[in-house]
């Protein structure tokens, strides 16, 4: 990092890894004052700039993964014909984040396989790329036994969907500053067995944010699932209030959430309409980083006071 004399411009060049091209990037700051900080700066700035060369860099790789992912879901299809649907579903999933839903910027792979005689999960080795290339910083990097998981991961990780959809509590460090989102498919045997799990870290597209919910694989058939388990009929008003009320649900949570939980969310909306009363309903992520709070209140009384209320309570 360099430094003019009034202190005022940095120039960092990071080192390109396995590549010959080198990339100059540019940024002024203001001056900092504090010299405790500038090791800090210097420091941040290695560290994202390198996060930023390895996803460049492996960003091929990382399509590849995921085309590898969706060819081998192709094969879970023809040995369990029950899964079928849900597996086509999740493919056409995948192929929507390839063609403009995702930025991609990590992908790692996982095993659960016997370590002297106890089954443990472990990163299938070489599998890193973009931001989590260096396999080291795992917890994963060495075996761990999974009765050594707490229950709800350990349950996670041997059972459940083939698909998981949360968020990471790491915030990203290249393209914009959110935590990230989580796109797991679990890897089966011949048996139909949990064997690992292909990984992939990024970011919803602004474009996948604005495209309407029930056009976007898995939420389509989630909203397909809650129109008919609430029996109305197609083209009436409550069907045509359904769709509404799931295409304003934000999206980050109709993709985390169950469908049976959105079921009761979008249930809660159409049955509050015309009432003064005020509803609230709490939902712990599946993963345990956190809590989702919906409160439902009558246009007339919300305001920009009632809303700083609301996040303070």
């Amino acid at each position: 990092v360099e430094r003019d004399a009034e202190g005022t411009v940095l120039a960092l060049a990071p080192s390109r890894e396995g590549g010959s091209r080198e990339s100059l990037v540019y940024c002024e700051v203001t001056r900092v004052s504090d010299p405790d900080r500038l090791p800090e700066i210097r420091s941040e700035l290695e560290r994202r700039l390198t996060d930023v060369v390895r996803v460049t860099d492996d960003f091929d790789a990382m399509r590849q993964a995921l085309d590898e992912t969706i060819a081998s879901l192709d094969r879970s299809g023809e040995r369990f014909p029950d899964r079928r649907d849900e597996v086509g579903e999740i493919q056409a999933f995948l192929e929507w984040l390839r063609d403009g839903g995702f930025v991609f910027l990590g992908y790692r792979g996982y095993e659960i396989q016997e370590v002297e005689g106890v089954p443990s999960v472990s990163v299938e080795p070489g599998s890193g790329l973009g931001i989590l290339r260096d396999e080291s910083a795992s917890t994963f990097s060495s075996p761990v036994p999974l009765a050594e998981l707490p229950a709800g991961q350990r349950a996670l990780v041997q059972g459940g969907p083939i698909l998981i959809i949360s968020k990471t509590n790491a915030s990203s460090t290249v393209h914009r500053r959110a935590r990230m989102d989580y796109i797991g498919v679990k890897r089966l045997d011949e048996e139909g067995r949990i064997v690992g799990e292909r990984r992939f870290l990024g970011l919803f597209t602004s474009g996948a944010y604005s495209e309407k919910a029930d056009r976007i694989p898995i939420l389509r058939q989630k909203l397909d699932r809650i129109l008919e388990d609430s029996g109305v009929a197609e083209g009436s008003h409550d069907y045509k209030e359904i769709h509404t009320i799931f295409n304003t649900l934000p999206k980050e949570e109709l993709f985390i959430t169950s469908t049976e939980e959105i079921g009761a969310d979008v249930r809660t909306v159409l049955t509050t309409f015309g009432s003064d009363e005020v509803r609230v309903s709490l939902r712990r992520d599946p993963l345990q980083r956190g809590i989702s709070v919906m409160v439902i209140l009558a246009k007339e009384r919300f305001s920009g006071e009632v809303r700083k209320r609301i996040e303070d309570a």
